[in-house]
């Protein structure tokens, strides 16, 4: 009996992809050739046809938005016009419509839980970027008023990651999303998340070395704004390197640019009630040094090494590199645990302790300067106890506090 079904379940699946490309062929056809959208909208106006008429509208306002794109304009219209054809198709199962079944120059994806079409790109020029478990391609949430966003696909569960996402959804200071989808490969389950696009990572920011002070404060305020949403909601983040904060530029009216800075990636993202003898971050860099001892730590613990990641990357951008004490020894297997705790404890005292009594003396008289008193909020930040560093809610306080003694406005 089991046999028949599958037989069946085969039959109606290739009837479906059949039934796909008989239309999408038709769609095409539909379409006449060498026609400027101009006429094309005429055509569809003579001709009563909304869904041509829909179409070419969403491609005019795609291509008067954005100056470059991944894809053709006929291309773009063709896979248009077909979904404004067969939306009655593209909303029921499959959701996920590659391009030979349908005969379309892109695959198309439909999130029921969202309502929303996407249009995936995956030439060269839509790569984005990969990380350990992401691939990350450019595609086109379609609507009338179509946008450029970035997908990120992986085949690992990202159950964690959708948790977090759910419980920290509209809040400030992290990446916007617009739907998680799942598809079936051949022999693979594939998890995606749609975001907004960025302009990029932080770690591309930090490495061009070429911001101004006033955007360093700024992006400073934002990251520790994101940090502040995320612990007020009782969850940890606990992979805070560079490569998982992300950028867009923002332009006045007199040309001057300003950075704002999300926080990305909420894979390793978990509630403070399941964050017990779990490692810290991802990144062993990051560490700070009770972090070495996970066994030891639990709940609000985490919070602290959150801090100290984040006054890691702060030091980075403080002072245009690296921060002394993130050596090779972290990722050295012949060097014990213990032995780490103890290089790093002695590396980081070294590098902070001085600077920072120093800060404290002239922030008791009120004599620092806009740049020492940023330098002081970092270095307290990676203090050696970790009740000593402080909360994200007071960090973003203090830096929203430098900010308007200085008169930047946000």
């Amino acid at each position: 009996m089991k046999k028949v079904v599958a037989v069946l379940f085969l039959l109606a699946s290739c009837c479906h992809v059949a039934l796909f490309a008989k239309h999408a062929r038709s769609t095409i056809d539909e379409i006449p050739k060498k026609k400027n959208l101009t006429s094309l909208e005429k055509i569809a106006h003579e001709r009563n046809n909304s869904p041509l008429l829909h179409a070419v509208r969403a491609t005019r306002a795609l291509y008067e938005k954005y100056d470059t794109l991944c894809c053709k304009k006929l291309d773009f219209l063709k896979t248009s016009y077909f979904i404004e054809s067969h939306r009655h198709l593209i909303t029921t199962q499959p959701q996920f419509f590659k391009k030979r079944q349908t005969n379309l120059k892109h695959t198309i994806e439909y999130d029921p839980n969202t309502g929303h079409i996407f249009i995936l790109l995956d030439s060269k020029k839509a790569f984005l970027g990969a990380g350990k478990k992401k691939t990350v391609f450019k595609s086109i949430l379609y609507g009338q008023d179509p946008k450029i966003v970035a997908r990120g696909e992986q085949a690992a569960a990202m159950d964690d990651e959708l948790h977090a996402h759910h419980a920290l959804k509209g809040v400030d200071g992290l990446m916007t999303t617009y739907a998680f989808t799942t598809h079936k490969g051949r022999k693979t389950k594939y998890n995606a998340i749609y975001s907004d696009l960025y302009h990029g990572t932080f770690r591309q920011l930090l490495q061009k070395n070429k911001l101004s002070f006033r955007n360093k404060l700024i992006i400073i305020r934002d990251i520790l704004k994101g940090l502040e949403s995320i612990h007020s909601r009782n969850y940890v983040h606990r992979d805070l390197h560079a490569n998982n904060y992300l950028f867009k530029i923002e332009q006045d009216a007199k040309g001057q640019k300003t950075y704002r800075v999300v926080i990305a990636d909420l894979g390793r993202t978990i509630a403070i009630g399941q964050a017990e003898k779990v490692p810290v971050q991802g990144a062993r860099r990051l560490y700070p040094p009770e972090g070495f001892k996970p066994k030891k730590l639990a709940g609000t613990d985490y919070f602290a090494t959150d801090i100290y990641a984040t006054g890691c990357v702060f030091y980075w951008l403080y002072h245009n590199t690296r921060p002394k004490w993130q050596d090779h020894y972290i990722k050295d297997s012949r060097v014990s645990t213990k032995e780490k705790r103890k290089i790093l404890v002695k590396r980081l005292k070294r590098e902070t302790s001085k600077r920072r009594q120093a800060l404290s003396r002239k922030h008791k008289r009120g004599s620092l300067t806009m740049k020492e008193d940023t330098e002081f909020l970092i270095l307290q930040m990676l203090r050696k106890r970790p009740h000593q560093r402080g909360d994200a809610t007071h960090w973003r306080q203090e830096a929203e506090r430098i900010l308007d003694r200085y008169g930047i406005v946000l």
